[in-house]
């Protein structure tokens, strides 16, 4: 039987680490979404910017909550380098779409019990 993952505030059970773990794959989805050439027009006006700043923040939350593990540096970065690349006067859509699959393989990878190492 899996445990529940321990926090500074308490636990977080299995199924509520594997529904977050969904929710962020989703929200990096439409990282992806909001820069596709061929799917974005109905998105021109979202701040992408903004809106993966809220993500981070998201994450640094939860970073607090489970008191700091090492493993969240790689995952906060890659989302971070996929942030700054939007700023580059030449955007490499490619570029960002590998940095943002990197997360994707990371959030699958994110612990969902006590015991689960995440690497």
């Amino acid at each position: 039987m899996e445990s529940n993952m321990e926090h500074k505030y308490g636990s977080f059970t299995p199924s509520q680490m594997a529904n977050y773990k969904q929710d962020l794959h989703r929200k990096v989805h439409w990282m992806l979404i909001y820069k596709d050439s061929k799917c974005n027009q109905d998105y021109l006006s979202v701040d992408v910017n903004q809106y993966i700043i809220s993500v981070l923040i998201q994450l640094n939350g939860l970073n607090s909550i489970l008191n700091y593990p090492s493993s969240f540096i790689t995952l906060m970065s890659l989302i971070e380098g996929a942030r700054l690349e939007l700023f580059k006067e030449k955007f490499d859509y490619k570029l960002y779409r590998k940095i943002l699959l990197q997360v994707h393989a990371l959030i699958d990878k994110l612990p969902e019990s006590d015991g689960d190492v995440f690497e």
